[in-house]
Protein backbone atom coordinates (compact mmCIF):
# COMPACT_ATOMS: atom_id res chain seq x y z
CA UNK A 1 0.00 0.00 0.00
CA UNK A 2 1.00 3.76 -0.70
CA UNK A 3 0.94 6.23 1.82
CA UNK A 4 -0.79 9.36 0.79
CA UNK A 5 2.66 11.50 0.98
CA UNK A 6 4.23 8.76 -1.50
CA UNK A 7 1.21 9.29 -3.50
CA UNK A 8 1.49 12.82 -3.68
CA UNK A 9 5.01 12.57 -4.72
CA UNK A 10 4.00 10.19 -7.19
CA UNK A 11 1.39 12.41 -8.98
CA UNK A 12 3.85 15.14 -8.45
CA UNK A 13 6.92 12.98 -10.69
CA UNK A 14 4.05 11.91 -13.16
CA UNK A 15 3.40 15.94 -14.32
CA UNK A 16 6.86 16.08 -14.51
CA UNK A 17 7.89 13.21 -16.33
CA UNK A 18 4.99 14.27 -18.90
CA UNK A 19 6.54 17.56 -19.61
CA UNK A 20 10.06 15.84 -20.16
CA UNK A 21 10.85 16.42 -23.60
CA UNK A 22 14.68 15.32 -24.19
CA UNK A 23 15.77 12.36 -26.73
CA UNK A 24 14.06 8.68 -25.40
CA UNK A 25 11.83 10.37 -22.88
CA UNK A 26 8.86 8.89 -24.68
CA UNK A 27 8.04 6.10 -22.44
CA UNK A 28 7.57 8.66 -19.49
CA UNK A 29 5.16 10.74 -21.60
CA UNK A 30 3.59 7.92 -22.43
CA UNK A 31 1.53 6.38 -20.33
CA UNK A 32 1.53 9.87 -18.12
CA UNK A 33 -2.13 10.61 -18.78
CA UNK A 34 -2.55 7.14 -17.33
CA UNK A 35 -1.22 8.03 -14.05
CA UNK A 36 1.82 5.67 -14.70
CA UNK A 37 4.95 6.23 -13.08
CA UNK A 38 7.95 5.10 -15.48
CA UNK A 39 10.06 2.80 -13.27
CA UNK A 40 12.46 1.44 -15.96
CA UNK A 41 12.85 -0.40 -19.38
CA UNK A 42 14.59 -2.59 -21.28
CA UNK A 43 15.57 -4.28 -25.43
CA UNK A 44 11.48 -5.30 -24.86
CA UNK A 45 9.41 -4.28 -21.96
CA UNK A 46 8.82 -0.91 -19.73
CA UNK A 47 7.60 -0.93 -16.02
CA UNK A 48 5.49 1.71 -14.70
CA UNK A 49 4.07 1.61 -11.48
CA UNK A 50 0.33 2.88 -10.74
CA UNK A 51 -0.95 4.77 -7.83
CA UNK A 52 -2.26 2.17 -5.54
CA UNK A 53 1.13 0.50 -5.69
CA UNK A 54 0.54 -1.76 -8.08
CA UNK A 55 3.77 -2.52 -11.09
CA UNK A 56 2.67 -3.05 -14.55
CA UNK A 57 4.84 -4.21 -17.41
CA UNK A 58 4.47 -3.78 -21.10
CA UNK A 59 5.93 -5.04 -24.13
CA UNK A 60 6.59 -2.43 -26.13
CA UNK A 61 8.06 -4.43 -29.15
CA UNK A 62 3.82 -5.30 -30.07
CA UNK A 63 1.56 -2.60 -31.23
CA UNK A 64 -1.34 -2.40 -28.80
CA UNK A 65 1.22 -1.59 -26.00
CA UNK A 66 -1.19 -2.93 -23.54
CA UNK A 67 -0.08 -2.36 -19.77
CA UNK A 68 0.15 -6.41 -17.67
CA UNK A 69 0.24 -6.24 -13.75
CA UNK A 70 3.60 -7.41 -13.47
CA UNK A 71 3.64 -11.25 -11.89
CA UNK A 72 6.96 -11.41 -10.82
CA UNK A 73 7.59 -10.05 -7.49
CA UNK A 74 11.59 -9.73 -7.64
CA UNK A 75 11.53 -8.23 -11.34
CA UNK A 76 8.96 -5.58 -9.67
CA UNK A 77 10.78 -4.63 -6.70
CA UNK A 78 13.71 -4.46 -9.46
CA UNK A 79 11.93 -2.06 -11.49
CA UNK A 80 11.25 -0.15 -8.79
CA UNK A 81 14.51 0.05 -7.00
CA UNK A 82 15.98 1.23 -10.23
CA UNK A 83 14.05 4.01 -10.42
CA UNK A 84 14.36 4.76 -6.65
CA UNK A 85 18.07 5.54 -7.93
CA UNK A 86 16.76 8.96 -9.41
CA UNK A 87 13.49 9.18 -7.46
CA UNK A 88 14.09 8.48 -3.76
CA UNK A 89 10.83 8.55 -2.22
CA UNK A 90 10.41 5.16 -3.97
CA UNK A 91 12.76 3.45 -1.20
CA UNK A 92 9.17 3.33 0.98
CA UNK A 93 7.97 0.67 -0.86
CA UNK A 94 11.48 -0.60 -0.62
CA UNK A 95 12.00 -0.72 2.97
CA UNK A 96 13.98 1.72 3.28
Amino acid sequence: MISESLRSAIERQIAEDAKATELGAWPMRHFAERKLLFLTGDDAFFWYLGLDGTVYYCDHDTFAMRMEPETDAERARAAIARRANTFPALAELLGG
